[in-house]
């Protein structure tokens, strides 16, 4: 959701905001498993806090949403933030080993791996979607030894230029080998689990009872809901199937103490780049028990979930690899003038590199930027020097530049 240097940042932000130190905010973003919950709850402390004087769980009593918002000349609104994780994340997780298994053999048995795809189905009677039946980690060597799995190998292996399916039973997973497919990726399809037969066993639905059940505070009470991993939350309907409408007001029709509730979805967006954008959607309870007056929806109609810049899902697990989620960075850049060539480089990449953990070589791999870095590689002197401030919600780092021109001539010792 957000590169670590950016969550301090925010964090910082926000015990400004509500005036004290987030204990609890701070264990969650230490932990795998609730750490994109925790970062949620810190983007709606700091949506809010833009839009009038929040206090933070100031509510008296076993019921203390997170937030109690103030708008001027009205009465005050409980806000609680939840987060929706995909039902079914243990799932994703190992149809991911599963192929990492599969692709593994296959480089052993020197079969391209462009050439196997796989098809991971569930059970279309479960009410609570599709769900798969997949092998756990420590059932790999089973699975590799099994009768199904040895045998499609085989068939590749003697004759190479046919089509071959598997089915690798007990599991709901199928392969194919096409000799035809020469990539250049590796490709898939799975069945969506996130689809329900039942409105209750609906991801957001189960997300805001939770919290409808937990509180019942005075004011007039706000569900803010967001997520960037499940497909619960989504502006795009399904023509059949149950849609976060439906789940929003079959809440509504169970719980007036909600006065309102806000729908998050931080969707990827393919423009000029990567990028992802929060899409928000509110929807005010008809039968509330405490509605919303006209100054709290306009309070929330300013609010804003896109100030920050988003990066890929924090996932409920840690990979072996982190560093990418560590420090906001930028690119590497040039500009050649007559007789020098000046370089524009992050802040976080230029530490990294004088403390020897990378060299700018190995971390950018655009070969235009290798050959330009011949100027350092041939002597060229630094004539020039200047410091850009960066923009930490935007994940962009502050920069050097060095400005270069050739050495004077080598006069003791020659060339």
């Amino acid at each position: 959701m957000l590169r670590e240097d950016q969550a301090a940042e925010l964090l910082r932000r926000c015990e400004a905001a509500v005036g004290q130190r987030l204990t609890q905010v701070r264990a969650g973003l230490l932990n795998a498993e609730v750490r994109a919950s925790a970062v949620w709850e810190l983007l709606c402390i700091d949506a809010f806090a833009q839009i009038g004087p929040i206090a933070y769980e100031r509510l008296a009593g076993a019921s203390r949403p997170d937030l109690l918002l103030s708008v001027h000349g009205y009465s005050d609104f409980a806000i609680e933030a939840a987060y929706v994780y995909p039902r079914h994340w243990r799932n994703d997780r190992r149809a991911r080993e599963f192929l990492s298994w599969v692709y593994g053999y296959a480089k052993v048995k020197n079969i391209p791996e462009v050439r196997i795809s796989s098809h991971f189905f569930g059970d279309s009677t479960n009410p609570a979607g599709p769900v798969r039946d997949l092998p756990l980690e420590q059932e790999k060597n089973n699975v590799l030894r099994s009768e199904a799995f040895a045998s499609f190998f085989a068939a590749i292996e003697q004759r190479p230029n046919e089509i071959h399916e598997a089915l690798i039973s007990p599991y709901t997973v199928r392969l194919k080998y096409d000799p035809s497919d020469n990539g250049p990726f590796v490709h898939g399809s799975s069945s969506v689990e996130e689809s329900p037969l039942k409105v209750d066993q609906h991801g957001l639905y189960r997300a805001l009872q939770t919290k409808a059940r937990q509180h019942d505070p005075s004011d007039p009470y706000v569900i803010c809901v967001g997520s960037d991993q499940s497909t619960a939350i989504t502006r795009h309907v399904r023509p059949s199937g149950i849609n976060e409408r439906d789940a929003v007001a079959k809440l509504f029709g169970e719980y007036s103490r909600v006065s309102a509730v806000i729908t998050v979805g931080l969707e990827d967006v393919v423009d000029q780049g990567f990028h992802r954008v929060a899409h928000s959607r509110s929807y005010q309870n008809p039968a509330a028990a405490r509605p919303l007056q006209k100054a709290h929806i306009d309070a929330l109609s300013k609010l804003n979930f896109n100030r920050w810049k988003f990066y890929f899902a924090l996932e409920k697990w840690n990979s072996p690899d982190m560093s990418a989620f560590e420090k906001s960075a930028g690119p590497l850049g040039f500009a050649a003038r007559e007789g020098s060539i000046s370089m524009t480089i992050p802040t976080t990449i230029l530490v990294d590199c004088l403390a020897g953990k990378t060299s700018l070589k190995e971390h950018y791999a655009d070969p235009s930027g290798v050959t330009l870095l011949k100027c350092v590689e041939e002597g060229w002197e630094v004539v020039g020097c200047s410091f850009q401030a960066g923009d930490i919600q935007q994940a962009l780092s502050s920069t050097v530049t060095l400005e270069f021109a050739r050495a004077p001539e080598r006069v003791y010792f020659g060339p």
